[in-house]
């Protein structure tokens, strides 16, 4: 993106949709928005947005391209490309004067997102200590198992960069994606965190300070000795890959009052199947607060069912949780662990 470039904004749509892709182009160039792109989702692949010269991308969501979208997002965030997020349903509006005044709103975000839309820094490499690491426990205390979906991505690198290298616990990140990007996926998350990121693989042990990213293409369960054990996938009424609910039940049969989850932005109910197996055999569950939700449905669902102990944005839950696994101490220079975190008894 270039900010220098004379001329009005130039803006990406990305629906699947086409009534909606017709209906979000025709608005935003009638308020002063040259639409430079317009595509379905599945065409992304084979997309030239660099050659595009984009300043923002629209991207509709859709519930079925749901993998699709998060893959497309992790590809894009190499792209350093801003990405608004709308389920206007511009194209089933009745009446002229408010799907114009719609229209008119949903550009003057845009605008206002490329006129505020920092120039792409280069990310500073990491530094590493000079003094000889602790050596780890060869088996994590306890096992976070964090469920996603549509925006979990941007959440995830959120919760993960505000927790220190040293934990004695393990996390296991269950992310909705297509296939083809989990590698890109795990790239990411390694550079956003110093713990350590790797894709899940058959007969490891989960250990303290890791990260483990369930693959699509393989259901992920556990043996008798609590070692990663991989299986080839079930047919099932779960459509997404890996199924949030499935990785979160396995953990609860293996890790019971050992484990804990939390459910980030996603779409859908997936997850909180899981989360009630999770509580039943006294694990703790929690939950990514709406306000920071791209998508809020996964961790609504949750509150709903009364089983949250704990809401907030994921860098608050990440305080929380580093004051839990270390006893109650946040990490230096933070605010206390349960900083603008709404704990069950204080939600309205």
């Amino acid at each position: 993106m270039s900010k220098a470039r004379p001329g009005p904004p130039r803006v990406g749509v990305i629906s699947e949709s086409c009534e909606q892709r017709t209906a979000l182009a025709e608005l935003l160039a009638a308020n002063g928005l040259e639409v430079a792109l317009a595509r379905p989702l599945s065409e992304y692949p084979s997309l030239d947005l660099p050659g595009a010269r984009l300043d923002i991308l629209l991207v509709d969501i859709d519930e079925s391209a749901e993998e699709m979208l998060d893959g497309c997002l992790i590809a894009l965030e190499e792209l350093h490309l801003p990405v608004f997020f709308s389920d206007s349903g511009l194209h089933q509006v009745a009446g002229a004067r408010e799907r114009a005044a719609r229209g008119r709103r949903l550009a003057e975000k845009l605008k206002g997102i490329v006129r505020c839309a920092p120039e792409p820094a280069r990310e500073p490499p990491r530094t590493t200590e000079h003094s000889a690491p602790p050596v780890p426990e060869a088996r994590a205390r306890r096992i976070w198992v964090l469920g996603a979906s549509i925006g979990g991505p941007q959440a995830l690198k959120r919760f993960l960069a505000a927790l220190p290298a040293e934990l004695p616990a393990a996390f296991l990140i269950a992310q909705h994606l297509g296939d083809g990007f989990i590698d890109l996926f795990s790239d990411q998350l390694r550079r956003a965190t110093g713990l350590t990121v790797r894709c899940a693989t058959g007969g490891e042990t989960l250990e303290p300070g890791t990260v483990l990213v369930a693959p699509t293409d393989a259901e992920l369960g556990f043996d008798s000795l609590r070692r990663v054990a991989l299986a080839p996938l079930r047919e099932g009424p779960h459509p997404y890959t890996p199924c949030i609910d499935r990785v979160i039940s396995q953990v609860a049969r293996s890790f019971g009052g050992e484990a804990g989850a939390i459910l980030f932005s996603g779409m859908g109910e997936d997850g909180v199947r899981g989360c009630e197996a999770l509580a039943h055999a006294g694990g703790e569950v929690w939950a990514q607060d709406a306000a920071s939700c791209v998508v809020s449905n996964m961790p609504d669902v949750l509150r709903r069912t009364g089983l949250a102990r704990a809401s907030g944005e994921p860098e608050a839950l990440a305080r929380r949780l580093h004051g839990r696994l270390m006893g109650g101490a946040p990490p230096h220079g933070s605010p206390a662990a349960g900083a603008q975190v709404a704990q069950a008894g204080e939600r309205s």
